[in-house]
This record gives C-alpha cells, structure tokens and sequence, in this order.
C-alpha cells in the first residue's frame, strides 16, 4: 500500500474528483440493482379474439404471396418447349457487328470514322484526348499502347494504318538516340557527397557536414542528430549519441574516437519558466513526469534550487542528475 501511495501523487482537486466519481459509480449500481430485483412490469391484459384476427391476417398474407409466386412462375416458363423465356430480351439472336477497313491517319482520323473501323468508345476516346494534349502516334507500337484497343482489331487494322514518312523517320532517330545515351551522361547529373577523411570535433558544435564525414553516418543520420542536439539544448556526454533513433553500437563504437563534447555549450532553460507543452517536447521528459513536475510548483510555487527535484517520488535520482545539465532555477 505504501508502494502504491508513493507511485501516484494527485492533487487536492484530483483527489475530490476521484471521490464524486465514485460515488456516482455506487449510486448507479445501487439503482441498477434495485431496478433488477424489485421492480415487476404490469402485464397489459390482451384480447384472445384480437390475437387469432391478427394470425389470419398473417396466414392470408402468406397465402397470397405464394400464390402469386406460382403464377409469375407460370408465365414465365414456355409449355410448348419446356423452356423458360427470358423476359424483355429478343429471342432472335443478335448479328454479329461488321465493321469497314481502310486507309487511315491516326493522327487526322476523326470520332465517327474510328467507330467504322472497330474503335471501341474507351479506345476512340483515349486517342483523341492523346492527340488533343499535343501527342503524335509514329509507329504501330505506339497505337498498341491505346487503352481500350484490344489486340484483335489492331491486327486487323494494322496493314491500313497510314503514317507519313516524315514522322517515321522522327521516330527512328529519336529511339536510336535513347539507345544510344550512355549510362554516364546520368551519371553526372547525380551529384555525390564527396566524403572527407574524418577529424575529431565537438558535437555540440559540429555541422551535419562534420558528422557526414564520418564513415556509416549519412544526410539522416547527421540532421536526426542536429534535430535531437536542438531538442535536448545539447550533449553533456558522448554516450548521448547512442540514443539517436536508428544509431546502433557497432556503429557508435566506431565513430567515438572522432567525437568529443563541451558540455559548456549547452543551452540551459529556467525550470520555473516551462509549462507542459515545453517539459514534453524535451526527449527525456514523459507526460507523467512533467505533470509530476508542475503539480509540485503548483503546490509549493516556484523551485528555489535543483535540489527540489529530489523531493519528488516519482523522479529517480539519475533522471535528476540528468535534467541539472538542462535546467537552472532563477
């Protein structure tokens, strides 16, 4: 019990909720229980002859309903063939659609012309939107990559299709000159990091660039620990650099020979100064502890010293040694 006292610190007004809480709670349950136990609903008295008027109605319904069931069945199943008929459809059988073949521009075409062709309305659609955005159909592979048309009609209407010898030639020269491209012309335009041999230097003063230079440490490793320097207010420890995300011990093992810290260049904060938005956006700092610690200002005012921290339950002593690094009482 006294472990539990020790580990929950609430207020006075927290202390006052909790009780109204639970007493609303008791109350409740009481009054379920009562409701439970003694209150009996008075039977409303029914008529006997309602009742079997009610299962008539019903029973007639039903009647009906299978009656007229049976006889849409009926009407719909032909006597003479034993068959049923398919309503609202023809019984003759559709004619397979023909469609006209000859000499055309792709890129003229018209709407109502790709339609005689075998065009279906996606595919007619999709060219004149490709052709109205400034581009030019140049060879048979390029008219295969129409949506909508299907393989079939363009085998058919591959020996019609018409293109002019200008924008076939365009064509073969553009495709020989991608060909053509050497892998090392993009190449050059990827700019590299040009890595430097690496140079002991102070973390708290350190650029992402100086952290770059560093082997196994990149552009996200080097700006998540200038993101995690500024958050803090600074290192007072090399070991710090171990609790950036994603930094493993292997790789912190071989960059600690390169680093070296001044703790006096930490950007120190007044305690008294923090409200609860500012103490949770510190990396070390958790909503119970910040709570833990405005409750105690709130309490006995302002921190006179540091040392107060140590007054607080659910503050370990190292957590307090720690936050003396990042804050001072004025």
């Amino acid at each position: 019990m006294k472990f539990f006292w020790d580990n929950t610190y609430l207020t006075r007004d927290e202390r006052s909720r909790l009780i109204i809480l639970l007493s609303v709670f008791i109350l409740l349950c009481i009054i379920k229980f009562y409701v439970v136990v003694f209150y009996k609903p008075t039977s409303i008295p029914i008529d006997k002859h309602i009742l079997d008027s009610v299962e008539m109605v019903s029973l007639q319904k039903k009647e009906n309903y299978y009656a007229k069931k049976d006889f849409d069945l009926s009407k719909s199943y032909d006597t003479t063939t034993k068959n049923p008929k398919l309503k609202n459809k023809k019984h003759e059988t559709e004619k397979p659609k023909s469609f006209v073949s000859f000499q055309f521009d792709p890129n003229k075409i018209g709407k109502d012309s790709l339609k005689l062709l075998g065009f279906s309305s996606y595919a007619t659609n999709s060219l004149l939107k490709y052709r109205s955005k400034g581009g030019v159909i140049r060879s048979i592979d390029q008219m295969s990559k129409i949506n909508g048309l299907d393989e079939s009609t363009l085998e058919r209407l591959t020996p019609y299709v018409n293109l002019p010898e200008h924008q076939k030639k365009q064509y073969a020269s553009y495709s020989s000159n991608i060909q053509n491209l050497d892998s090392t012309q993009f190449a050059k335009k990827k700019k590299k990091y040009k890595r430097k041999n690496p140079k002991v230097f102070d973390i708290n003063a350190g650029d992402t660039t100086a952290f770059m230079n560093l082997h196994g440490i990149g552009r996200i490793y080097s700006k998540r620990i200038i993101n995690f320097r500024k958050s803090l207010g600074g290192f007072f420890t090399i070991q710090q650099i171990g609790d950036v995300w994603g930094i493993e011990d292997s790789l912190f093992q071989a960059i600690m020979p390169y680093l070296v810290v001044n703790p006096s260049l930490i950007q120190k904060r007044n305690i008294n100064h923090m409200d609860k938005d500012s103490l949770n956006k510190h990396p070390y700092i958790n909503w119970q502890k910040s709570k833990t610690i405005l409750a105690y200002k709130s309490a006995h005012g302002d921190y006179q010293h540091m040392d107060d921290f140590y007054k607080l339950h659910l503050l370990e002593d190292d957590f307090v040694d720690t936050m003396k690094h990042y804050f001072v009482v004025k």
